[in-house]
């Protein structure tokens, strides 16, 4: 069980650098290698890569990384005040 968490949690960190260097190709296999361990696993956990895919569908619909993060950075200022 032990080796598994640590199997999975190598495996976002090789996705997460194989994103980081652009090499797309390598990064898809690291994450589909982290979504069949978590699935064999009886404790799974949440993809640490939802948040990667919620940012590609804004992405896709025509947002723009730098409105996203005014609109972020206006709604948090908005919460201070």
């Amino acid at each position: 069980m032990e080796n598994l968490a640590k199997a999975r949690s190598e495996a976002a960190d090789k996705a997460l650098t194989s994103l980081a260097n652009y090499k797309f190709i390598m990064f898809g296999y690291h994450a589909a290698i982290w979504v069949t361990l978590n699935q064999l696993s009886p404790r799974r956990q949440t993809s640490p890569f939802s948040d990667l895919v919620t940012l590609a569908r804004l992405l896709r619909k025509g947002q723009t990384l730098s409105k996203l993060i005014r609109e972020d950075y206006q709604e948090v200022r908005d919460d201070t005040t």
